[in-house]
């Protein structure tokens, strides 16, 4: 957890000098939902409650959702692109991000150790909420890629550019290392 802490002042160390207030702005929200949907996962998995898929996506909306989304949308606050642009972008960030979620619990359930750089199933063997205590594998796959790819051709359908858009470029060829078992 210290080097998470450290992390996160980091981030702000290095956001300050940029003088961007929407940019801080964004990047404080996404700090305090990602503390919030990190609360829920710990209170969910202590309590052993079940969640329905509605609140299983806020919660990771909330968390590795909000990291995506930050990380996407930053580089378009500094370039100041119009608020319906940059809306558009973060909803198909927030895809990426749910996508990213499900393969990370695909991957918990049937990954091995030397790639996970964890224990196996750990996340089911502690209980902790994950989309395969609601779906088969196969559904959490195709919802995953599903997700994925509306995300990159909405992405896609907004660039301004002629040539291909080299985000969505590097997102499809992440999403294969994310993939890849």
């Amino acid at each position: 957890m210290i080097c998470a802490d450290e992390l996160f002042f980091l981030s702000v160390k290095t956001l300050l000098p940029l003088k961007n207030d929407l940019l801080i702005d964004v990047f404080l929200s996404v700090a305090m939902d990602l503390a919030k949907g990190e609360a829920y996962d710990i209170y969910y998995e202590k309590t052993g409650l079940s969640l329905s898929e509605k609140e299983l996506t806020a919660m990771y909306l909330l968390k590795t959702g909000g990291l995506i989304r930050f990380a996407i949308t930053a580089p378009a606050i500094l370039k100041q692109i119009p608020a319906k642009a940059l809306a558009a972008l973060d909803e198909s960030a927030g895809k990426i991000g749910l996508a990213f979620q499900m393969y990370d619990d695909i991957k918990d359930e049937t990954g091995h150790f030397e790639e996970l750089g964890k224990t196996p199933q750990k996340d089911l063997k502690s209980g902790k909420q994950t989309i395969l205590r609601l779906k088969t594998l196969q559904e959490a796959e195709e919802q995953a890629d599903r997700l994925w790819r509306e995300a990159t051709e909405e992405i896609g359908r907004h660039s301004s550019s002629s040539q291909a858009n080299p985000l969505v470029c590097f997102l499809n060829e992440s999403r294969e290392l994310i993939r890849r078992k």
